[in-house]
C-alpha cells in the first residue's frame, strides 16, 4: 500500500514528489559456502553521502527500540548505512522525530538473532539447492582455482510471503 504513513514518511524523505512513489534498488553479491549469492532488494532511499539508508516508522516506539531482527537483517542484505527510526504522531499525520542509526549498532544489537538467521540461510540454502539440482550440477571450481557458475535461480514470494524459486533468465549471470 503506497499511501500508507510509512510510505508517506519515505516519500516526504526522499523527494519523490508530485505523489509519485518511486522505486530504488540495491544488489549484493554474497558467498555462501560454495554458491555466490546475488540479492537484489527494494531499498527506501540514500542519504547525502549516495549510501544507502532503511527507514521504519512507528508511532509506539522511538529510535533503535523500533528496530527487531527483521530489520536488521534486512538492513544487512540490502547493504544500508544507516536505518532511519522515524516517530510519528498518533495519527500518523506528522513526523514527531527522527534518529539516524548506523546499521553496525542495529547489528550489535541483535547480535544472537543475525548469527541464528545466518545459521539457518545457509542450512536452508544447501536443503533447497540439493532438492532442485543433483550433486554434480554445482561444481566447486575450475581447474584455474576460480568458481564456476552453476545454474541460476531467482527465489521471490508471494503475496503471502511463500518463496517462489524458479530458473532465473537465460540471460542473466551471476
Amino acid at each position: 500500500d503506497t499511501h500508507s504513513a510509512g510510505h508517506a514518511v519515505e516519500f516526504l524523505l526522499c523527494g519523490a514528489g508530485g505523489g509519485k512513489h518511486k522505486s530504488f534498488y540495491c544488489s549484493s553479491l554474497y558467498q555462501i559456502d560454495r554458491h555466490r549469492v546475488l540479492v537484489t532488494s527494494e531499498v527506501d532511499g540514500s542519504n547525502g553521502k549516495h549510501e544507502v539508508v532503511e527507514i521504519k516508522s512507528s508511532t509506539k516506539c522511538k529510535g533503535i527500540d523500533m528496530l527487531d531482527k527483521k530489520a536488521a537483517l534486512q538492513a544487512a542484505c540490502n547493504g544500508s548505512a544507516q536505518v532511519w527510526c522515524c516517530h510519528m504522531n498518533r495519527e500518523q499525520t506528522a513526523l514527531a522525530s527522527l534518529e539516524c542509526i548506523s546499521t553496525a549498532a542495529v547489528l550489535e544489537r541483535h547480535r544472537a538473532a543475525f548469527i541464528y538467521q545466518g545459521q539457518r540461510i545457509r542450512y536452508m540454502l544447501t536443503q533447497i539447492l540439493g532438492q532442485l539440482l543433483p550433486d554434480d550440477a554445482v561444481p566447486s571450481g575450475g581447474a584455474d582455482g576460480k568458481p564456476v557458475v552453476g545454474p541460476v535461480f531467482r527465489l521471490s514470494f508471494g503475496s503471502g510471503k511463500e518463496p517462489i524459486i524458479e530458473p532465473a533468465l537465460a540471460t542473466v549471470e551471476v
